[in-house]
């Protein structure tokens, strides 16, 4: 399926922006486009220190999961870095992540969107 800008940008304008704690968050197996072999700019450690320095500037990608999770479907470095800053206690697990939740059926479609290069 392809879809215009347009179209793109509308998914992404009707869905809404919220917070999730961190401890609600996994990533997606069904619809994260990024599958590796890229090389990251910063360092998942280099990305945590920002993080925790700065906060996290850019919301994941979400769709409502099972059991009031929330799969990341965009986003996936940015879940491992605060993965990180949870495994070193320098955040508490119920952080607030800012994240755009994405109708199921349009995820792979904001993820292909935000990892487009």
């Amino acid at each position: 399926m392809k879809l215009s800008k347009a179209e793109v940008d509308a998914i992404i304008a009707a869905s809404p922006r919220t917070f999730v704690p961190f401890n609600k968050l996994v990533l997606s197996e069904d619809y994260q486009a990024r599958t590796g072999g890229s090389t990251p700019k910063l360092s998942i450690a280099e990305l945590a220190s920002s993080i925790k320095e700065s906060g996290v500037l850019q919301n994941l990608v979400v769709v409502e999961g099972a059991r009031g999770r929330y799969e990341v479907c965009a986003g996936g470095r940015r879940l491992e870095a605060l993965a990180l800053l949870v495994s070193r206690n320098d955040i508490a697990d119920n952080y607030p992540v800012p994240v755009l939740i994405v109708p199921a059926d349009k995820a792979l479609i904001a993820s292909l969107a935000e990892n487009w290069t």
